[in-house]
């Protein structure tokens, strides 16, 4: 029985970050819609528009984070450190390179990639000057991803 509540514990303490987390992303996509509802439908819409590609990013970069963190995972319960640095190490340049090839795409190719998810050609307008101003923070949550799975991987947040 006090394993079981050990457990349970020990999951609150690992769910509250996440928890906080996935508030304070809320919170910044809520705030963003509040802000560019004032400036209109269309402005909603190419926001929503320009918000798919970080969702695809983003579940790359999830999906790569968290291999990552169960490898560690398996590491921090052997007490391998050097074979849990090498996983982080390579970890995090497969982060940045796959940030910085989706980043590359997303500037260089904004308008074929919008167009993939909406015809409209003001949506695509808007939705392309709004993917250029965002595409910058893909590389940081990118990284942000690479040190929460990290350290979460070996129970430390």
């Amino acid at each position: 029985m006090i394993k079981e509540r050990q457990f349970y514990q020990y999951l609150v303490a690992m769910m509250i970050p996440l928890v906080i987390q996935e508030i304070i992303n809320f919170c910044v996509q809520m705030l963003d819609t509040v802000m560019v509802g004032s400036l209109g439908d269309a402005a909603v819409s190419a926001v929503t528009l320009a918000g798919q590609p970080y969702f695809i990013f983003n579940v790359f970069a999830f999906g790569l984070t968290s291999a990552g963190a169960v490898m560690i995972s398996q590491y921090w319960g052997q007490k391998n450190i050097e074979k849990i640095k090498h996983i982080m190490s390579v970890m995090l340049w497969s982060v940045i390179v796959v940030s910085v090839l989706y980043m590359g795409a997303c500037w260089l190719f904004p308008r074929q990639i919008i167009h993939i998810f909406a015809s409209d050609e003001k949506l695509v307008e808007l939705g392309v000057s709004y993917l250029q101003v965002v595409v910058v923070s893909y590389l940081l949550n990118g990284l942000s991803m690479w040190y929460f799975s990290s350290l979460s991987a070996k129970g430390k947040c």
